[in-house]
């Protein structure tokens, strides 16, 4: 008898959920027959965990919040919604989108971010208190004034006093 621990039943643990979402990704590849199987898996699986595609139509990296980063230059040529992962907060009943429907957290969410937006996934430093103050309103979020003010000095600004809207919600929504 062989005792080699490679083909020990104990000595691998797979998680019950692998096999069928493997063969769910197995069947969508067929079925798609992606060119780059790299980023369109890792589109696949961004998508399956409810975050922001890592990669548009064309293979293009984009920068988080669904923007491609030739954008910049571009001046919000590509427009994506964002998709945050989870919110922990819920959207006051009443709240409406454009169509007259009950919105959502997630479409309150972009709605306000999509508000703010410079057209490639910035937002201006001067606007962040606006934006906050627009999320403890629409959202119900809970901060204090030592809350924005330590927000404003956790974001990092570039050059041209703007900060990414991802890392504002990154700040805003972290997992504790």
């Amino acid at each position: 008898m062989d005792n080699n621990a490679m083909y020990c039943a104990e000595q691998i643990n797979i998680p019950t959920e692998l096999g069928p979402i493997l063969k769910q990704f197995t069947k969508a590849v067929l079925l798609d027959e992606p060119q780059d199987l790299l980023k369109w898996s890792a589109n696949y699986f961004a998508q399956l965990a409810n975050l922001p595609l890592p990669f548009g139509a064309n293979g293009e990296y984009l920068d988080g919040v669904g923007v491609a980063k030739k954008a910049k230059e571009e001046k919000g040529s590509v427009v994506q919604e964002v998709r945050p992962a989870e919110i922990p907060i819920e959207a006051e009943s009443g709240d409406v989108d454009d169509a007259g429907n009950e919105a959502g957290a997630d479409e309150v969410l972009s709605a306000i971010y999509a508000q703010y937006d410079e057209g490639d996934g910035r937002v201006s430093l001067e606007n962040v208190s606006s934006l906050l103050l627009d999320l403890q309103e629409r959202l119900g979020l809970q901060l204090s004034d030592g809350d924005a003010e330590q927000y404003l000095q956790l974001l990092e600004q570039d050059e041209e006093g703007f900060c990414k809207l991802n890392d504002l919600h990154s700040l805003l929504f972290q997992d504790n």
